[in-house]
């Protein structure tokens, strides 16, 4: 997971270098996630016995074969929204959104096929 947060703030600051706004706000959103993520991820499995927002953004990035994926967003349902993609050295190319409820990790992708990461 280490490898995939180095590409990812690779890429916001190249990108932020270039005066991408959006991606000077990324950058600060995943240092800031990046220093306190595992101190959460171990807190938040050993209190619910649920996995981690991150230990299922990985599985993700397993099941489909993208070299990255970072957790997007959550919807007000509790849906993550990942994004699973590689970084092409002047563009992001994305592979696939996965939708994942984290109570029963399953859901579906961008095109609608259900996706299972049990």
């Amino acid at each position: 997971m280490e490898k995939n947060i180095d590409e990812a703030q690779n890429w916001y600051t190249k990108a932020a270098e270039q005066g991408y706004d959006d991606a000077k706000e990324g950058l600060e959103r995943l240092e800031s996630a990046s220093s306190d993520s595992s101190d959460k991820s171990t807190q938040e499995k050993q209190s619910s016995g649920k996995l981690s927002n991150e230990e299922i953004v990985e599985r993700a990035r397993k099941k489909s074969g993208a070299p990255l994926a970072e957790l997007d967003g959550i919807d007000p349902n509790g849906t993550l929204n990942i994004h699973l993609y590689e970084d092409a050295g002047d563009h992001t190319a994305t592979w696939d959104w996965y939708y994942i409820n984290p109570d029963t990790l399953t859901e579906h992708n961008v095109v609608g096929e259900v996706i299972d990461l049990n």
